[in-house]
């Protein structure tokens, strides 16, 4: 039986087989995904090898993103982002217009604070803009986030790392051993500070 909290740490630690093999691993599920949710939806906008860049890229992203304290198991998780990543795709289409990739900084909730859901729009979608725009996003992204580390206190830093991470204002404050005011009112104060970044 393949343990695959075990492949996933030989990823981290840049195994060079280790990518391969859950692409392998993962393929039968997410063919699966394909013709049973999207084969009809995109037949005219995605090849089934196109689906598959898309799904190999979502599960990069998913690996940079997972965290083992989430309820649901990284299988569970890597669905159900690919699955809301085609379907924001498909609204991208229907609606034929082609947004900017989300790569900005939030620390506003992705989803409602009392919704079951706990994905959302969490990973970054890099097929809906261009290369050029998706990969100075990354760069600024990466810039936001080790001037946080540098100037945020360490309280303030572990809220804005957990928020990029959309974890919930209540759940914070729990493991912080926080009210949900306190929170907010930290979350008010890095977005003071983000604000002033932008002025830069």
């Amino acid at each position: 039986m393949v343990n695959i909290n075990e492949w996933i740490y030989y990823y981290f630690i840049k195994d060079e087989d280790s990518l391969p093999f859950l692409i392998e691993y993962y393929r039968p599920a997410v063919t699966k995904l394909f013709y049973e949710k999207f084969s009809y939806t995109f037949k005219n906008y995605y090849t089934i090898d196109e689906y598959y860049s898309i799904s190999d890229c979502t599960l990069i992203d998913c690996l940079s993103n997972y965290r083992f304290d989430y309820h649901n198991s990284f299988t569970k998780f890597y669905l159900h982002v690919l699955q809301n990543r085609m379907i924001d795709l498909f609204r991208t289409f229907s609606k034929k217009t082609f947004p900017y990739a989300n790569l900005t900084v939030s620390l506003d909730s992705k989803i409602k604070e009392d919704s079951d859901e706990e994905y959302g729009n969490i990973i970054s979608n890099p097929y809906a803009c261009l290369v050029h725009d998706y990969v100075m996003g990354k760069i600024q992204k990466e810039h936001i986030f080790e001037k946080a580390k540098k100037e945020l206190n360490e309280l303030d830093y572990t809220i804005f790392i957990l928020k990029q991470q959309n974890v919930r204002v209540s759940q914070i404050a729990q493991n912080l051993s926080l009210s949900q005011a306190a929170i907010r009112y930290h979350i008010k104060k890095i977005k003071i500070w983000l604000n002033q970044i932008d002025k830069e």
